[in-house]
């Protein structure tokens, strides 16, 4: 986790600052630059509401009414405070952002060099109100320092230092937060600092200072904030003690084989590791943002609940029942691999392509690394194509298919649907059917889940220029594959199906541990860890913090949303995965977080 690529290496003394998200102008919203003359940059309006006014001819700009910080000001406030360079080669560009319940209004500001930004881009945002930096980035492309020059220690010390600079009183009412470094092809991006307000001892971590330091000691990111909310009064009815203990009561450990992180080339190794069933949450603070897919112990009930404050249960880790018993069995090989006649043949056995449908393409893909040489053929009504199919060439299994959505092309839709929609139930069914035709080889090693995932339908093609409607909402149902018992995640199987008709519409499956596979994946061998022991290691990382948590969707709530008391899972390394052989995290991590943050 925390391990994605990042745009470019800031360079900036410490002391200066950069801020993700909120200060980009928008994309396309810019005036065309006005070019200013020699040692002078040019400026650029960019309204983003009506209130936003220029005066082209002397080249001052008024702030909207409501506000007590122009833009002129704004502008000199993040100069002074960041150095930021102006003058021959430089465009600056604004906008205004009317902010809404979660939020100030706020002059966003950006810096770019005139050939579009590729050598270095500033952007900032500035409360129109209060003149607070709310955030601060600049992107350099020309300085990257590996390994780095600093230690986490001493860009602790400046991250500190910034937030102290800049917002005095409210850094006071933080405490270090666990916050993720930043890593990209080269290894260390950035350090990251988090700093969580607090009231009366208890944190708020959806408000604070994020601040990221580079490896050669500068600043590189820098985010504030500080939502008007009111805290509940009173004391939790659930002590830590019975927190921690239905913590330990939910969290559960699964087996999973998983590619073995950033390996690009040689041999592919798949790892054996335990994932939990419940990963504390990556909370920001600083960003002003309710994270999605959160789960707390309500400090009133003790019972789980969601983001949204409904009530919720930790997902069950039980061990997954196959399609039919009998365990793993490895395909066979063909003698001889399939011809394009044989594969056709395949494709209308197994599909039951009617006789009408002509083949309109034939050709052989077998120059895929890690996979068996496939047929991919193309079946037509006439002059359109209704099917496209894939035939594995060395085992004779079908391996993908997508329908066009024609009432007459297989599979039909099912009596047990009637006339209203599919249920998610039935959408299980109609995919269980379609791989026990189109894989009756493998069923001892699938396992479908218990809900599938309901997506949006395709936009259908419409007339010139007109909107195109949606289509009916669609069923994914993944199914888990099993090496030897254990959850394979490096193999997919996938059946797709329409909500409305009930019809497969698209299917694909891969397998990683085929046999005859040219630099095939190898995988663990041995005894794994005791599911205990890393069920108890899981446990020893995650800690209950009684923190106050932000429930969107109340209107009539300060700041957009109802503050609550709860016991939020907080960990001070990313709980990613374990290597189940070695006892080890799998992937490479920063060193623990060692701050202050309050139980």
């Amino acid at each position: 986790m925390g391990h994605g690529p990042v745009l470019g290496r800031t360079v900036i003394p410490i002391g200066m600052a950069v801020v993700l998200g909120l200060a980009g102008v928008p994309a396309g919203a810019a005036d065309q630059p006005v070019k200013g003359g020699d040692g002078a940059s040019a400026e650029v309006r960019v309204p983003a509401d009506a209130e936003v006014r220029a005066n082209s001819s002397a080249g001052e700009v008024s702030a909207p009414k409501e506000t007590a910080i122009s833009v002129e000001e704004a502008k000199r406030i993040v100069m002074d405070a960041f150095g930021v360079p102006e003058g021959a080669g430089t465009v600056f560009t604004y906008s205004s952002d009317p902010g809404g319940a979660d939020g100030p209004r706020r002059w966003n500001l950006n810096w770019q060099d005139r050939d579009g930004g590729k050598r270095e881009r500033v952007s900032a945002s500035v409360d129109a109100e209060t003149g607070a930096i709310l955030s601060f980035q600049q992107w350099r492309e020309d300085r990257r320092l590996f390994p780095p020059s600093v230690d986490r220690e001493k860009a602790r010390e400046a991250a500190r230092a910034l937030a102290a600079k800049l917002q005095p009183s409210e850094f006071e009412q933080t405490v270090e937060w666990p916050a993720e470094d930043q890593y990209g092809a080269a290894g260390l991006v950035g350090y990251g600092f988090s700093f969580a307000r607090v009231h009366e001892g208890i944190p708020f971590p959806w408000d604070g200072f994020h601040v990221v330091i580079g490896p050669d000691g500068q600043v590189s990111e820098y985010e504030f904030s500080w939502s008007r909310v009111s805290f509940p009064e009173g004391t939790p009815a659930v002590s830590k003690e019975d927190a921690r203990a239905r913590l330990a009561r939910d969290l559960d450990v699964t087996l999973h084989y998983v590619p073995e992180p950033g390996k690009s080339t040689g041999e592919s190794r798949a790892r054996l590791v335990y994932t939990a069933n419940l990963s504390p949450p990556v909370l920001v603070p600083g960003r002003g943002l309710v994270p999605f897919n959160l789960l707390y112990l309500d400090a009133e009930t003790g019972e789980w609940i969601d983001g949204s404050g409904r009530k919720a249960s930790i997902p069950s880790s039980e061990p997954v029942k196959p399609l039919e018993p009998g365990g793993q069995v490895a395909p066979v090989l063909l003698d001889d691999p399939l011809n394009a006649a044989g594969a056709e043949q395949v494709a209308r056995t197994v599909l039951g392509l009617g006789t009408d449908l002509t083949l309109q393409e034939s050709r052989l893909n077998g120059g895929v690394k890690g996979r068996h040489p496939v047929w991919l053929l193309t079946f037509a009504r006439g002059y359109k194509s209704v099917a496209s199919v894939g035939v594995d060439a060395l085992t004779g299994e079908v391996t993908s298919a997508n329908f066009a959505d024609d009432p007459s092309v297989w599979p039909e839709r099912p009596a047990a649907a009637g006339t209203q929609a599919v249920t998610p139930d039935q959408a299980v069914g109609v995919a269980v059917e379609f791989v026990k035709r189109v894989l009756p080889g493998r069923l001892g090693a699938l396992a479908a889940p218990q809900e599938p995932e309901k997506i949006p339908g395709a936009a259908k093609s419409g007339s010139a220029g007109a909107a195109k409607p949606p289509g009916p909402p669609r069923y994914v149902v993944d199914f888990l594959h099993l090496h030897n018992g254990i959850r394979d995640d490096l193999s997919s199987v996938a059946v797709t199906v329409d909500e409305r008709t009930g019809r497969v519409i698209n299917y694909y499956a891969y397998f990683a541990d085929d046999p005859g596979i040219a630099g095939g994946v190898h995988y663990a061998e041995g005894a794994p860890v005791p599911s205990d022991a890393a069920e108890a290691f899981f446990l020893s990382k995650i800690r209950m913090t009684l923190a106050y948590v932000r429930i969107p969707g109340s209107s009539q709530a300060p700041g957009g949303g109802e503050v609550r008391l709860a016991y939020l899972p907080v960990s001070d390394v990313p709980l990613t995965s374990w290597d189940a052989m070695t006892g080890e995290w799998v992937d490479s991590l920063p060193p623990p977080f060692s701050g202050g943050l309050s139980e």
